[in-house]
């Protein structure tokens, strides 16, 4: 069931990974000098301007997914030209440049107002460009890397040397003498326990007898007596145990490299995925692509499964939000018109070429793309409601 609470993370985190990626286009282009015509908070309609810093406006507006950097550059048109309307904004999807067009007394200019990445930049040099298209999805990857290293780091690494009680089956031994979940096993029979297979082979050898267990339970230790079952009920164990080991702090390097380690998996999954498919390595249903709908199920899921994990982060969720970032950053450097990808492969088409792609052309590609993409993400969504992902 889903609940306001659970709504409002839902839009914050999906938001902060559509304004993070906005944020890498915008901060490149201040590094590298481009102008900003405003930066948006939220999509629009606009509710406010904030503030306006080095040029560029800071707006507020009232969709809360993310935001949006819209680049300005003024170019010359024909000086004869006269206009009878008093301003002319042509309306283009994110993506393509807006053209405002303004008189002035008898004369005119065309402000071409960026609303995605192209467009307003299109006089810049193509190195500044392709870092410009570049660093959206590099934020992506980089804010779902941060992500990981605080997972991993709350996560901790297990200390093998150390058994603690994870869960303990009702009715079972262990619950009948007062053992708890969280209790540190320190003996059984005298017999120091370092491992889960010390306190295994310790048990097993003592079927139907009673044995002497000392843990040890908020700084006290506590000694009790029980007899390990000869025949448990499936899935419960000789005495009703289920064993972890304690967490210990880990070592940032250690965090580093794992966190790492799970971005190249997943790119690696990602980039392989459709020749594992061919080769029915992965099935269909195994791959599917969801949209808003199947990764707000996820969400909730995972809100569900914070709750039951013993720990002080959110750590599914945070897990999540990795996945989603760095699947974000992925899919905008495909190479399809209209997403970032597709800019930087117009880009390279220009390089090769050493001819600019018409701007009318380009428009078309990226509209149509545009148009496109819109339709595969309504068409995921209305699958995800009539077929929602199985989570459980």
């Amino acid at each position: 069931m889903a609940t306001i609470w659970t709504i409002v993370q839902f839009v914050f985190v999906f938001g902060l990974i559509i304004f993070v990626h906005e944020l890498g286009h915008y901060l490149m282009a201040v590094i590298l000098g481009i102008p900003v015509a405003e930066f948006g908070f939220g999509y629009p309609p606009k509710l406010i301007r904030l503030f306006r810093w080095r040029g560029t406006d800071f707006t507020l507006n009232a969709i809360p997914f993310g935001g949006f950097v819209r680049f300005e550059e003024e170019v010359p048109i024909d000086e004869t030209e006269e206009l009878s309307a008093k301003a002319i904004v042509v309306e283009t999807p994110c993506g393509e440049p807006d053209v405002i067009i303004e008189p002035e007394t008898q004369e005119a200019k065309t402000k071409t107002v960026d609303s995605g990445i192209i467009g307003g930049i299109t006089q810049a040099p193509k190195w500044k460009r392709f870092l410009i298209l570049v660093a959206g999805p590099t934020m992506n990857f980089i804010l779902g890397i941060i992500v990981l290293v605080i997972m991993f780091n709350a996560i901790g690494s297990p200390d093998p040397t150390r058994v603690i009680i994870a869960d303990i089956a009702p009715n079972s031994p262990a619950a009948q003498a007062g053992l708890e979940v969280k209790d540190l096993v320190k003996t059984i029979n005298g017999v120091k326990i370092d491992s889960n297979e010390a306190l295994s082979n310790q048990v097993q050898a003592n079927l139907g007898k009673e044995i002497e267990i000392v843990v040890l339970r908020e700084s006290q230790e506590f000694t009790t007596h029980l007899i390990p079952r000869e025949n448990p009920p499936e899935g419960e164990g000789a005495i009703g145990i289920i064993m972890d080991n304690p967490k210990l702090p880990a070592k940032f390097g250690d965090t580093l490299k794992s966190a790492f380690g799970t971005f190249w998996n997943q790119v690696k999954t990602t980039l392989t995925l459709p020749i594992q498919l061919i080769q029915g390595v992965v099935q269909p249903e195994e791959a599917r692509i969801v949209g808003i709908k199947g990764i707000y199920d996820m969400f909730a899921y995972a809100e569900e499964a914070d709750q039951i994990i013993d720990n002080d982060l959110p750590i599914m969720r945070l897990s999540l939000l990795s996945i989603v970032s760095i699947a974000v950053g992925i899919t905008n450097l495909l190479p399809i018109p209209a997403l970032d990808g597709g800019q930087i492969l117009f880009l390279l088409i220009e390089t090769i070429t050493r001819k600019k792609m018409p701007e009318r052309v380009a428009n078309a590609i990226n509209t149509v793309f545009f148009f496109l993409l819109i339709a595969l993400m309504i068409f995921i969504t209305f699958r995800d409601f009539i077929n929602p992902i199985q989570l459980h």
